[in-house]
């Protein structure tokens, strides 16, 4: 029986020397952090520099990040506009985004600059668009339609004047 204790007590101080080599025992982890509204840029997709027109005095520029996916799985894209090197957030935006003028879309009368952000048949346009001698920013819905109905751009709102 004695000798029986010894082992024991010898099994708990090879037990406790083991630990304290790993630096004791391991901690509790903390469970992981559920996902926020305010996300941080991933990597810096593209910058471009569109030059408008001779008749307009300014030089448009769009800067998309890309971010981590919602929580629906839908891509995400931070939109900045520079305006003769001043930068504007526009926002996040679902799917991924391109500048219309550099595509095979077309600007619509009287949009000076644009881009599109979609993901699976619809999404926004955000545009740069003068009349009568006001230009503003401009946001609006983008639909693609279906074999049946044509896509649409439209219900375009002011965010802003320039």
């Amino acid at each position: 029986m004695r000798i029986f204790a010894v082992v024991i007590f010898v099994i708990f101080l090879a037990f406790l020397g083991y630990f304290y080599i790993l630096g004791g025992l391991p901690a509790a982890q903390a469970p992981a952090a559920a996902p926020t509204e305010t996300l941080t840029a991933v990597a810096t997709i593209t910058a471009t520099t569109t030059t408008l027109a001779t008749t307009s005095a300014h030089t448009y520029a769009w800067r998309f990040t890309e971010l981590p996916d919602n929580e629906e799985g839908e891509p995400q894209t931070s939109v900045t506009l520079v305006v003769d090197g001043s930068s504007r957030n526009l926002g996040v935006f679902g799917g991924g985004c391109f500048v219309v003028e550099e595509s095979a879309w077309q600007l619509l009368p009287s949009e000076r600059s644009g881009v599109v952000c979609h993901f699976t048949g619809g999404g926004t346009e955000l545009g740069v668009f003068e009349e009568n001698g006001s230009t503003t920013v401009r946001k609006g819905v983008v639909d693609e339609g279906s074999a049946d109905t044509p896509g649409t751009r439209d219900e375009f709102k002011t965010l802003f004047a320039l």
